[in-house]
């Protein structure tokens, strides 16, 4: 399991039009090549967009959306709810680019044999 920390933002619209809702910290617990499985404290809606940012992302000023496809609400304690939410990538790089222990700028910068 992945376990990494990022942070996110809800986006509501698309375009010039579009408005953060909120902002956060979540936990990636899970990245494959079509999406990323993440540990929320805030319940998205589905079909929210949501944009995750890493040390990587926001060093290379790479924007990454995902796309809500389901929610789960969690008990993690006496009174503390959270919420594992399912995203499909809807705009950007490959969720497993995004959490790689190299730097991306690295990645890029090696040349192509």
């Amino acid at each position: 399991m992945l376990r990494r920390a990022c942070s996110y933002e809800m986006i509501e619209g698309l375009g010039e039009d579009s408005i953060v809702i909120h902002q956060g910290e979540a936990l990636a617990l899970n990245v494959c090549s079509e999406g990323i499985l993440l540990l929320m404290d805030q319940v998205p809606q589905v079909q929210q967009l949501i944009e995750i940012h890493t040390a990587n992302s926001k060093k290379s000023h790479i924007l990454t959306l995902f796309e809500v496809c389901w929610t789960r609400q969690i008990q993690s304690g006496m009174h503390d709810c959270q919420c594992l939410v399912g995203c499909r990538l809807s705009f950007g790089p490959s969720p497993y680019f995004l959490f790689q222990k190299k730097s991306v700028e690295h990645l890029v910068a090696q040349p192509l044999s």
